[in-house]
């Protein structure tokens, strides 16, 4: 998306103010993302590679990069490593989410229109992917200063390492556009805290569609949303579920019977605790042969433009 910019001088020198742009947000050619997806790896997957092969490299002390730019990115890292035993609220989730650099432009315009607001400065500051290109900046010009004998493949392979790192934050956002042009879900991703290792959880979610009883689109809001959990000993779940502003039900998906007589038997739990929240609550649980993971319909979709819509209605 195009930003203009202009320099007013002020007493101190000169200050960025944003200007409104004329143009009009275009559609994604989806040609334009084939050349990320090499880079595609997972939330949870891509953590881990920065927290191992990045924080970890024994290149960092060669390429000299300042220590307090590490420490922002560890901090981040840190916050969207889950922690064992330990399952996120929901302000955690969303603490994660806006820190995966998935909306890191959204936060460079609103510094430029509110640049003496502490809050939003200290918010792009944390943002991942705004630290990994300070990161890459950096390391390309420590790289100018070393003589070429000293430029050793490690070098290479970590500056590499970062940019695909930045390709992959870039094709999650640039998806995440598709997805709204081409009226596909929009998929969300979330490390995993149920599961050991560098798992991710992603969560389909859409707008729901279906209008009022006369026909016509309900003014209030609902969304359809929907994510996969593979629990091991208690195998596969699916969760499906349409919340609006006063109703939420929830449909899972599970392949043993002793799982599911406990979801029934907590049901009743649980929904009392979301009526607490204005919430009218349902839970219903059905016990399937098999329970696939949600499709991501991405790959498909750079084939072709016909492809078939995920449906997570309940």
């Amino acid at each position: 998306t195009p930003i203009r910019i202009q320099f007013e001088k002020t007493g101190s020198g000169f200050k960025p103010v944003l200007l409104d742009s004329p143009v009009k947000t275009g559609n994604v050619d989806i040609e334009l993302i084939k050349p990320y997806l090499p880079s595609r790896t997972p939330l949870g997957k891509l953590v881990g590679e920065l927290t191992r092969d990045v924080l970890g490299s024994p290149v960092l002390k060669e390429l000299k990069i300042q220590p307090q730019l590490l420490e922002k990115l560890r901090e981040t890292l840190q916050v969207l490593t889950p922690k064992p035993g330990v399952t996120p609220d929901e302000v955690e989730i969303e603490e994660q989410v806006g820190k995966s650099g998935v909306r890191y432009e959204a936060k460079v315009k609103q510094f430029l229109a509110q640049t003496e607001n502490p809050k939003v400065r200290l918010e792009l500051a944390k943002d991942l992917k705004g630290q990994l290109l300070d990161l890459l900046q950096v390391t390309e010009k420590s790289i100018k200063n070393l003589s070429e004998q000293n430029q050793s493949r490690q070098i290479s392979d970590f500056q590499q390492r970062v940019k695909v790192s930045v390709d992959s934050i870039e094709l999650n956002q640039l998806s995440s556009r598709v997805a709204t042009q081409e009226n596909q879900p929009l998929v969300l991703q979330i490390p995993n805290p149920l599961s050991p290792g560098d798992k991710t959880i992603n969560l389909f979610i859409r707008e729901d569609s279906e209008g009022g009883q006369d026909g016509k689109k309900d003014d209030k809001e609902a969304y359809n949303m929907a994510f996969f959990l593979n629990l091991s000993a208690l195998g596969n779940i699916k969760i499906n579920a349409k919340v609006g502003p006063e109703s939420l039900a929830v449909r899972m998906e599970v392949e043993q019977d002793d799982v599911a007589d406990f979801i029934r038997n907590s049901s009743t739990e649980f929904e009392q605790r979301m009526e607490k929240k204005d919430l009218k609550t349902t839970v219903e649980c059905c016990t399937q042969e098999e329970v696939n993971p949600i499709k991501d319909n991405l790959i498909e979709l750079l084939v072709s433009q016909n492809t078939s819509l995920l449906s997570v209605k309940t």
